[in-house]
């Protein structure tokens, strides 16, 4: 199993990271952000190419 080493993410909201290719983390994702204000969280799906910018230290192999 991956780790994260603790490297603060690099952008400026919580991060929720989700696995993008499970149907419940999709339908768990659509339900929290139909429910809180735009822009109060940036949802990240472990398989997006971005996940190294905004969580420098998480490996993809700690995501799932």
């Amino acid at each position: 199993m991956g780790s994260y080493s603790g490297a603060k993410n690099t952008v400026d909201l919580p991060v929720l990271i989700y696995d993008g290719d499970c149907p419940m983390c999709r339908r768990a994702r659509g339900w929290l952000e139909a429910r809180i204000e735009p822009g109060r969280l940036l949802f990240l799906p472990c398989q997006s190419p971005e996940l190294r910018n905004v969580a420098p230290g998480l490996e993809p192999e700690a995501c799932m």
